[in-house]
């Protein structure tokens, strides 16, 4: 047998499977079914090698009648096992990982509270059936749903089917279209929060083709630099620079962005400037 080969009958080791996408190689329970629940039964801990206890964080209601007999000063502050908390306004029970409890608390937020406190349940005042009338009358929901049963405060960072007075239909989280009707000052049926009519996001109706023609075409005629056509793009442009042509024999393609041209008399072109001796 040649050296560096490996005998064919003796068993071969497989490779161990790495997913080198994570960071860690170790498998986790995070909030799976595997980690353990110590409201159902005990667990024994090590010492935590960073000394922190669940006891340095008086604020979250662990209670030993709740966790099979364990106190805080038994429990590390950063294992992923699930216990039993009490919520610390209405008093009610509730399960959550313990790490995460604590992990909110060294971020500044409380941890203390319950789904229902903390607004993640829906309840009367708490749903997006409470939006007011005229947003209301735009969600678009899947058949069937109800949106009483989905919270408010808690669901602000959801994103949802909208669908404006114009007929445009746009994704947008509930929190951002609440944040821009604080500026409009009318509960009558309009259009705030919609990209298309405010001409961020185009539209057969909205775009730089329909805006503004003439720039349009010069940047169709560089259609194949770009990679885009004008009615693919905002009506304003947006904020990235495109390559335009104005279509003179001998002039060439120039890169400008949208509201920089519609500045210019030339609508940007270097070489057109210089011919009509036009001062920057």
């Amino acid at each position: 047998m040649e050296v560096g080969r490996q005998d064919p009958n003796l068993p071969q080791k497989e490779p161990p499977q790495l997913d080198f996408r994570v960071r860690s190689q170790r498998p986790r329970t995070q909030g799976s079914a595997g980690g353990h629940h110590l409201g159902r039964s005990p667990k024994r801990y090590r010492k935590s090698k960073t000394g922190r206890m669940l006891s340095n964080f008086p604020e979250l209601d662990f209670r030993p009648e709740d966790n099979s007999g364990l106190t805080a000063s038994d429990v590390p502050a950063g294992t992923f096992d699930t216990a039993v908390f009490r919520c610390r306004a209405c008093g009610a029970r509730f399960e959550a990982i313990i790490a995460n409890r604590v992990a909110m608390r060294i971020n500044g937020r409380r941890g203390d509270l319950c789904a229902q406190c903390t607004g993640w349940l829906p309840s009367s005042g708490n749903s997006l059936a409470d939006l007011p009338g005229w947003l209301l009358s735009q969600l678009r929901l899947p058949d069937g749903a109800d949106p009483a049963v989905l919270p408010l405060r808690g669901g602000s960072y959801r994103r949802y089917w909208w669908e404006c007075s114009n007929g445009h239909w746009f994704q947008e989280r509930v929190g951002n279209r609440l944040q821009v009707h604080r500026n409009c000052g009318t509960e009558a049926a309009h259009t705030c929060g919609c990209s298309a009519c405010r001409g961020t996001r185009p539209v057969p109706d909205n775009n730089l083709r329909v805006a503004h023609p003439e720039i349009a075409d010069r940047l169709d005629r560089m259609a194949d630099a770009n990679g885009y056509a004008a009615d693919s793009l905002p009506a304003q442009g947006g904020a990235a620079k495109h390559v335009l042509h104005c279509g003179a024999p001998g002039h060439r393609p120039y890169v400008i962005t949208v509201a920089h041209a519609l500045r210019s008399a030339t609508l940007g072109c270097p070489d057109c400037r210089v011919a009509r001796i036009e001062p920057w």
